[in-house]
């Protein structure tokens, strides 16, 4: 909760909006399901790959847990995307993948704790 607003509002705040309109739908298919799928496969893997009990973790707290782990950072990507010289639709396609992971990471974390 310390860090996720500046880097949602550094991206939001960087984003061409016309671009991320157009992108939307690509945008959200990247960011929402990937994320619960994410979150969801974590959590699956501690309480039965794993195998730890409710005593150490229960499933609220494995899912929380996962929506933890399942928020990427992208800023190292997109520095080198600017570096190179990346097309601008394919920069703010990150981008907007990005803030939309972040948010989702955020909903997902508020809403187990």
């Amino acid at each position: 909760m310390i860090f996720l607003p500046p880097l949602i509002f550094e991206s939001g705040f960087n984003s061409d909006w016309h671009i991320f309109r157009k992108q939307s739908k690509q945008i959200f298919i990247l960011a929402f399901p990937s994320v619960v799928v994410s979150a969801a496969l974590i959590m699956l893997s501690l309480k039965v790959v794993i195998g730890y009990t409710d005593d150490y973790f229960t499933w609220v707290g494995a899912f929380l847990f996962g929506s933890i782990l399942s928020c990427t950072d992208t800023v190292a990507v997109l520095a080198l995307l600017k570096e190179v010289g990346a097309p601008k639709k394919f920069n703010s396609l990150i981008e907007g993948e990005s803030l939309l992971n972040d948010g989702t990471c955020m909903v997902l974390f508020t809403i187990c704790a």
